[in-house]
């Protein structure tokens, strides 16, 4: 089976992008998962410690984190946005 989109340019750029770089949010997705995955299994990885715009050190909140994640797979579910192998 193939499948062709079609898009008039430059009216329907935004419509394009967005079906060009599907894979790409997908990916985005994912990493930005297995971030939040890595700091509420392990103390680990981006969320486990920062510094803000003022150079004052944040740390990761678990509950906030597993809110954030819970929506982020509930987005993916009513979308219908595929879970990567």
């Amino acid at each position: 089976m193939k499948a062709t989109l079609e898009f008039t340019l430059p009216d329907e750029r935004t419509e394009h992008i967005c079906a060009v770089k599907g894979m790409d949010t997908v990916l985005i997705l994912d990493d930005l998962l297995n971030e939040i995955r890595s700091f509420l299994k392990h103390g680990a990885g981006e969320f486990r410690e920062w510094r803000d715009d003022e150079g004052v050190t944040q740390k990761g909140c678990d509950h906030t984190l597993e809110k954030v994640r819970s929506y982020i797979w509930e987005l993916r579910k009513d979308n219908e946005i595929p879970d990567l192998p």
